[in-house]
């Protein structure tokens, strides 16, 4: 079930509003603002990187408002508001300088990045709060590495993965 942003209720002259305006003002804000997440997804198959390259996400566990293109890689903002923007990857054994970088619309936001040696797996993560247009902006899971090197898929819980939430209007 996906839900809308709650409304601001109108109260004309002479309108008494009904049980059922009430549950649309009531039971639909809530669920709505309770679920909050807005899209979830995580790579498990091994993926090359170098440079900037975008993950290409196979395994979408949560996408309510179907805004997945798995053909362009990017997730489609179903409304406007403020969104938190969470993602990270590990790499594998390398001696390599990493970042998970999201991007926004097609700019990328650089956070911090993350010196990893050949023996040990090493990986990053970020998390953006921003403002996109729905219907306009899109959200793209991007990782940054110093060299050619192989994602992490081989243990659970290290696979990349993206999470995007619903924060307010």
């Amino acid at each position: 079930m996906s839900l809308s942003p709650p409304l601001i209720p109108v109260f004309p002259a002479g309108y008494g509003p009904l049980p059922a305006d009430f549950d649309t003002w009531v039971q639909d804000s809530f669920g709505f603002l309770t679920a909050q997440v807005v899209f979830r997804a995580e790579q498990h198959t091994t993926q090359t990187l170098n440079g900037f390259t975008p993950i290409t996400y196979d395994t979408i566990l949560e996408d309510p408002y179907s805004g997945w293109n798995a053909f362009t890689g990017e997730w489609l903002a179903p409304f406007s508001g403020w969104y938190e923007i969470t993602l990270g990857h590990s790499i594998a054994t390398a001696t390599v300088i990493t970042e998970a970088v999201p991007e926004i619309s097609g700019t990328l936001y650089e956070m911090s990045e993350v010196t990893c040696t050949s023996s040990n797996e090493g990986g990053t993560s970020a998390s953006l709060l921003a403002s996109m247009v729905g219907g306009i902006d899109y959200v793209r899971g991007v990782a940054w590495t110093s060299a050619s090197v192989s994602i992490d898929v081989s243990s659970e819980g290290r696979v990349p993965w993206i999470e995007v939430s619903f924060i307010s209007q």
